[in-house]
């Protein structure tokens, strides 16, 4: 067996170990993909100690959905606007996967709070990739879009002075921009606040 298939057949065994309890309703193909991508996020760079609270978390993304479709005309909540819509109509095109990927990446990984394995290192694959898509793939420096394989997160406080490894203090620059040295890491904290006080850091 290869190694991305014997990945993606460890993969499925731990769903199956987690969600194939007989608890819920038959996994749909949207959940499958999206389960399946998120479990692959969190392989490498995470502790398991997400992997007792997935069944709960994934039941309460379900509940919530149920809840936001059943609703949709009285009321748009997000289970619906950013995913229920999505996974109704064209619902295997590449566009529509990434759109509903994440905003479920975002719940999941608010509802599991992954570990990463080694704090001091950089931010983990699944942290990576909920930054980089809602900054628009741009980097914050520069401005211009950043292709996947170029795409840093730069700690906005600095990691060496306290800063810590999570989201909000996050921020997608591409190599050739990734702020170094304390005058750069300094201006570029100063800029990136004002930008987007109060909606990120001082949440």
């Amino acid at each position: 067996m290869s190694a991305p298939a014997k990945r993606f057949n460890d993969i499925l065994t731990l769903l199956t170990q987690f969600l194939g309890d007989g608890k819920r309703k038959k996994i749909q193909a949207h959940e499958a993909i999206h389960l399946t991508l998120l479990v692959d996020s969190l392989f490498d760079d995470y502790t398991r100690s997400w992997a007792a609270s997935l069944a709960g978390a994934f039941d309460e993304f379900r509940a919530n959905l149920a809840t936001d479709t059943k609703d949709r005309f009285a009321r748009q909540g997000d289970h619906w606007t950013r995913y229920g819509q999505f996974a109704r109509t064209n619902s295997d095109r590449a566009e529509v996967i990434l759109r509903r990927h994440e905003f479920f990446a975002e719940k999941m990984y608010a509802a599991l709070s992954p570990k990463i394995k080694d704090p001091n290192r950089n931010f983990g694959l699944l942290e990576r990739e909920i930054i980089y898509y809602p900054d628009g793939k741009r980097c914050q420096v520069c401005g211009n879009e950043v292709a996947w394989a170029d795409a840093e997160i730069h700690h906005v406080e600095e990691h060496a002075k306290g800063g810590l490894t999570v989201l909000p203090n996050g921020a997608l620059v591409c190599k050739h921009c990734h702020p170094k040295g304390t005058k750069q890491t300094a201006d570029f904290a100063v800029k990136w606040k004002a930008k987007h006080a109060p909606t990120k850091l001082d949440r």
